[in-house]
This record gives structure tokens, sequence and C-alpha cells, in this order.
């Protein structure tokens, strides 16, 4: 390249993410997903059936790090 065409261009930092990020320990992360199995395997059907499908975006989440914008773009039909 004959020149540097970032030259000028300058970053600003965005003040948005002032708060500290709370980061669960794995203890919690367990804790949390042996929930999610229990209500996904209770006696009330329905209710077992919305909380299959809310346990596969939480797993999906924890085990892949994937933020919460990233999941709801994931089709449907990605998850088991």
């Amino acid at each position: 390249m004959a020149q540097n065409v970032a030259h000028g261009v300058r970053l600003v930092t965005s003040s948005r993410h002032k708060q500290e990020v709370f980061v669960p320990s794995r203890e919690t992360i367990k804790i949390i997903l042996r929930k999610l199995d229990a209500l996904a395997n209770q006696k009330n059907k329905h209710r077992a059936r919305r909380w299959r499908r809310y346990r596969a975006i939480f797993y999906t989440s924890v085990f892949t790090g994937l933020r919460p914008s990233e999941i709801r773009g994931f089709p449907k039909s990605g998850f088991d």
C-alpha cells in the first residue's frame, strides 16, 4: 500500500460499559443447569416441554460462550 488508509482514524471508547460484568462461578452454573434439568423433567408435560426448549438455549450459552443476541439469531432448527 502506498499510504495508510487508517491514518487519522480515532477510536472512541464507549462509556456504555462502565458497570462491571458479573461472571457466575462454575458451581453456580452447575446449580443453574441442575435446576433447568429438574424443570425440564417435571411431571407437568406442558411446562416440561417449554423448559426443555429454554434449557437448550442455556446449555448452548454456557458451553459455547455465545451472547444472547447471537443465540437469538441462531436458527431454531439448530437446537436439538
